[in-house]
């Protein structure tokens, strides 16, 4: 795919991540899920959880907070339909368990955060 000038997208990268991003998409042929090949209709989005490459089918784009003080979502983030179903379980265990607090018994929500350390929950819920 080229511009008017010629130029495709990796020509016109100058930061070495997103060339690497953009080689391994052009390499990647089909969705890591139902394995659909990659074509002009059925195109590429990328999990920024996983880090791979999915149909439309398989994958869901929802709106995220970039700060926790923030007062509208800002940003559009693609998932996997499986990461995005992993990270909804995870927040509603957290917001489950920030909604039963007993104010001298913090166990529960400790718990509950440590379960998602390294998910990407809402920064909001998060905070």
């Amino acid at each position: 795919m080229q511009n008017a000038r010629g130029h495709s997208p990796l020509d016109l990268t100058t930061e070495p991540e997103t060339k690497k991003l953009i080689l391994r998409a052009t390499k990647t042929k089909a969705c890591e899920t139902c394995k659909g090949k990659f074509d002009f209709k059925n195109i590429r989005y990328y999990c920024e959880s996983s880090k791979k490459f999915f149909c439309k089918n398989c994958s869901i784009t929802t709106w995220v907070y970039e700060h926790y003080d923030a007062e509208d979502k800002e940003r559009p983030v693609c998932r996997s339909k499986q990461i995005a179903k992993i990270i909804s379980d995870h927040e509603k265990e957290a917001s489950e368990a920030i909604d039963t607090i007993n104010p001298d018994d913090f166990e529960i929500v400790d718990k509950a955060l440590r379960k998602c350390k390294d998910i990407d929950i809402d920064v909001k819920l998060k905070h």
